[in-house]
């Protein structure tokens, strides 16, 4: 067993990001996990990952969620999405208040491109 903290948030325009268990934080050799915030009406990139699949769990808020070849996904507080590995997705804030997620990766250092 391992105590993961609070990690510090990583600041975008869009949004923040904050991953407590990872490869880079020293705490896991197979899976990242952490917070990530998207702003009221504001979108993340459209970006993919290559390495590892990704489950995103909305705490608050309300998105939409885009990705290849599927029509877009309403979701809400306590919905659950699984992204395979490679799929191209973006999320955009529907509401007047932050979404906020927990999201995991299948991989303890995730990459990230965009697509």
């Amino acid at each position: 067993m391992v105590s993961a903290r609070a990690a510090e948030p990583n600041v975008f325009d869009w949004g923040s990001t904050a991953w407590s268990v990872s490869g880079d934080a020293g705490n896991s050799a197979s899976m990242t996990f952490g917070d990530v915030v998207i702003k009221a009406r504001q979108a993340n990139g459209h970006h993919r990952h290559a390495n590892c699949d990704e489950i995103l769990y909305l705490i608050t808020g309300t998105l939409e969620h885009y990705a290849d070849d599927v029509e877009p996904m309403a979701m809400g507080p306590g919905d659950v999405i699984f992204i395979p590995a490679g799929v191209a997705h973006h999320a955009l804030c529907t509401g007047d208040t932050d979404a906020k997620m927990i999201v995991v990766y299948s991989s303890p250092r995730r990459q990230i491109a965009s697509a």
